[in-house]
């Protein structure tokens, strides 16, 4: 059971992203778990599989169409009572018995391989960040425990391995199409939750998967995975004949947010293939400092307080950062400039539902652009400001009556029926800025 990365859809995405990754990576954890339910000669695995292609192929059938598969794995099992880290590179087949090869067996060989015991630094409740990353052609494996990196391995490729990972979705098609029909979508970066030989099927494991993330060739910055969905066993192609799960891993459920998954056995309910684990937020928008908001007319069920501010010179800073989400075009640099007064500016007549309507423009949170929001930025203009990141002591009111605490990433759900609410910090309303999904 685990997500994969697609780009905005199910199908449809191109996945060959122009250079690729030079990396990916996720934080996983098996807090809490007893390793003891585990049955003998099986484990629990959590981690990454991600492809990369290869230069091979060019003169079919005489020369095969040969794809890398890549894991990365935290793994537990009932033997030690703390986890361990494998990798190992597969050599995959692309079409299988298509091809004349010398393997043992025809669609998919290991070829290189590691396992890491630190039992020292890792515990079964460990947060454990693993990374894969490509670098003068060459592929490091590197382990972050407790905000130490630990270098793991080095694999050194072939000459026919090309030095990134792909990313995204493709449909899977056959050599001989239109008269083989092969249904089905190739996921070439999948975050693998709950992997193990067979169901371990009893209450007292757990797996968590956070912030799978990957590094385009010539950048420095990690970015997060924007969309995943849910995979199971059967349908985890690695390629067209491949695929990574084996069979559907059934009374496995998960809870889910952005960027966060928790996988936990349940008897009777699997989660289905393809839910919506996350995806990218609708809006975002910044008020004033008495943390007064109203919810957005789209269909959003959570909001994040991605940060506050107690300082009035501030209010009316929209623009000038660098927003994290692709789908959030202005972010707040702590500075009120020009460039805010024309973004205010460039809406002004506008209402909520207006087609080029963005509730980052609507300072004064009244659904609409208006004189009151213009001021707000020109009584501020050249002011400066800190935003607070610490979330202590923070609630949410919504005029429906609950008032819920964000959890440790921020997020609140939003009650069915809210149409409004206030951000508190220790019971004293304070600006915010909310991004909403």
């Amino acid at each position: 059971m685990a997500g994969y990365m697609t780009n905005d859809s199910l199908s449809g995405n191109p996945g060959r992203v122009p250079g690729g990754a030079a990396a990916v990576n996720v934080t996983v954890s098996f807090s809490g778990t007893d390793n003891s339910i585990i049955q003998d000669g099986n484990a629990l695995a959590a981690g990454i599989a991600a492809q990369g292609p290869s230069s091979s192929g060019s003169v079919f059938p005489v020369e095969p169409w040969i794809d890398y598969g890549y894991t990365l794995l935290l793994v537990v099992d009932n033997v030690y009572d703390w986890p361990f880290i494998q990798g190992i590179v597969w050599e995959v087949l692309e079409w299988g018995p298509y091809n004349l090869w010398p393997y043992e067996d025809p669609w998919i060989n290991m070829i290189d391989g590691f396992a890491w015991e630190y039992p020292q630094v890792l515990t079964i409740d460990s947060e454990v960040t693993l990374t894969m990353e490509w670098s003068s052609n060459l592929l490091f494996y590197s382990a972050t425990i407790g905000g130490f990196e630990y270098p793991l391995y080095i694999h050194f490729p072939n000459d026919i391995q090309h030095d990134y990972f792909m990313l995204g979705t493709v449909e899977r098609e056959h050599i001989l199409e239109p008269f083989v029909d092969l249904p089905g979508t190739v996921k070439w970066f999948q975050f693998p939750g709950a992997w193990s030989n067979i169901n371990i099927g009893q209450v007292g494991w757990h797996s968590y998967l956070s912030y799978p993330s990957f590094m385009m060739k010539g950048e420095s910055s990690w970015t997060n995975v924007p969309f995943a969905y849910s995979v199971n066993g059967t349908t985890s192609w690695l390629d067209n004949t491949v695929n990574w799960g084996g069979a559907c891993y059934d009374n496995v459920d998960a809870d889910y947010t952005y960027q966060h998954v928790h996988f936990y056995p349940a008897y009777g309910a699997t989660l289905e293939p393809d839910t919506l684990l996350w995806s990218t937020p609708l809006c975002a928008m910044k008020t004033g400092t008495d943390g007064g908001f109203y919810v957005p007319n789209v269909a959003i069920s959570l909001l994040k307080i991605e940060m506050l501010f107690n300082n009035s010179d501030i209010v009316g800073d929209q623009t000038g950062g660098t927003s994290p989400y692709s789908t959030v075009g202005v972010w707040p640099e702590g500075k009120v400039r020009v460039n805010d007064v024309y973004f205010i500016h460039g809406h002004f007549g506008e209402n909520e539902g207006d087609a080029d309507w963005d509730y980052m423009a609507d300072v004064i949170a009244d659904r609409k652009v208006r004189v009151n929001d213009i001021f707000a930025v020109t009584t501020n203009f050249g002011n400066d400001g800190t935003y607070i990141t610490d979330l202590s002591g923070v609630t949410v009111t919504f005029n429906t009556g609950e008032e819920i605490s964000p959890d440790s990433d921020g997020f609140v759900t939003i009650p069915q029926d809210a149409t409004s609410f206030t951000v508190k910090r220790y019971g004293t309303p304070i600006g915010a800025m909310i991004v909403f999904w």
